[in-house]
């Protein structure tokens, strides 16, 4: 088990925060994961009937376990677990028990300003401010993404989106996630500008023509990675979908460009900028800073509002099958709403609130 996650079942260490508490004091919890066996007339996967029902293989658990709960959050909570799906698969299959689970996603839910906002504007703010971020932290590489369109958001949401279960080895993604549910959001940028990072001099020597040939270069190399150990890639054990081509024996042999630096943890290095260290200080720092974040986000907020007006197909409820965002790819159904009713978002209210600070609501002072 991650050690994040120690705390949220009894006999967590009494040093450890517990922020949502263990499962032993919600009760409640328990009962609705109880009662979900009925859903989908699928056996529930808890601590009470796990023994009951055991799946031919790993994979076919974690698709059982999701329905049910990904059917609840949606129907019991008004929150469509799209956007949470490779969380919520990553979860279960570490921790094999839905109520844990659940109270995991709720307490992740509870703060969507550390974690995520689990809506189109909250991908899109991601992925504005990671672009955001690698042009101020490594233009020249930037540039080069940019030019060969690397830098799309169809390739990003598979690390913001996906949680780059198709692009690390697996013990790469545990170990990133673990940090992600201590400190936030901001991990999942430093491991995005880290594997950007490791591999600039490649991508500045012009080694990849298409975007696609620099993820599958990326993808290539976790799975030389990964065969090492006799080890699949995360999203074949989670059973989320598979992006970018799949890569034989010869094209792993043909793309696998920088192994080195998967296989030795040199990611996580660059994350949390151990490289720099004596002269190395002088290099750029990541920018990661609270007051950097808040500047991006709020720039990105306000982008999107511009771009999606309130009322538009990605700043309303979506009906299903509209759209064609990857993002609506893995999330048909999202915010699914009475056609009348038109939500705001606690980013948009904030923009909106803050221009009728600076500008007077255009009533006469009193």
């Amino acid at each position: 088990m991650l050690p994040a996650l120690h705390k949220y079942v009894k006999g967590a260490s009494a040093s450890e925060e517990i922020t949502g508490g263990t499962i032993e004091e919600h009760p409640d919890f328990i009962e609705i994961a109880e009662q979900l066996h009925v859903v989908h007339g699928d056996p529930l996967l808890d601590h009470v009937s796990m023994s009951k029902y055991q799946p031919t293989e790993e994979t076919a658990m974690i698709e059982a376990v999701t329905k049910n709960l990904v059917y609840f959050l949606k129907h019991k909570k008004g929150v469509d677990a799209g956007f949470l799906n490779a969380i919520i698969r990553i979860i279960i299959k570490e921790m094999q028990r839905i109520d844990v689970a659940f109270l995991i996603v709720n307490d992740l839910l509870e703060k969507r300003q550390k974690y995520m906002e689990p809506s189109y504007e909250g991908l899109f703010i991601m992925n504005y401010t990671f672009k955001e971020m690698v042009s101020e932290y490594m233009p020249l590489t930037y540039s080069s993404l940019s030019r060969i369109g690397a830098l799309d958001d169809g390739y990003l949401n598979m690390m913001f989106l996906e949680f780059f279960v198709e692009l690390l080895p697996e013990q790469q993604v545990l170990r990133m996630f673990d940090c992600y549910l201590n400190e936030g959001v901001k991990v999942l940028y430093r491991y995005g500008l880290a594997l950007i990072k490791g591999y600039k001099d490649f991508i500045k020597a012009d080694k990849y023509e298409t975007a696609k040939d620099f993820w599958i270069s990326v993808k290539a190399d976790a799975i030389a990675v990964s065969s090492t150990f006799d080890m699949p890639l995360l999203f074949k054990v989670i059973g989320t979908e598979e992006n970018l081509p799949a890569v034989d024996p010869f094209l792993v042999y043909s793309s696998s460009k920088n192994k080195q630096f998967m296989s030795d943890n040199t990611i996580t290095s660059f994350a949390f900028e151990e490289d720099r260290s004596g002269f190395a200080k002088m290099a750029r720092p990541m920018p990661i800073s609270k007051s950097n974040l808040d500047a991006l986000r709020t720039a990105a907020a306000a982008k999107f509002l511009t771009s999606n007006p309130i009322g538009s197909p990605h700043n309303s409820p979506l009906k299903a099958g509209g759209g064609n965002s990857p993002a609506q790819k893995s999330a048909s159904s999202v915010f699914r709403a009475d056609p009348g009713t038109v939500r705001r978002s606690s980013v948009q209210s904030q923009i909106v609130q803050k221009n009728a600070n600076q500008k007077g609501d255009g009533k006469p002072s009193p």
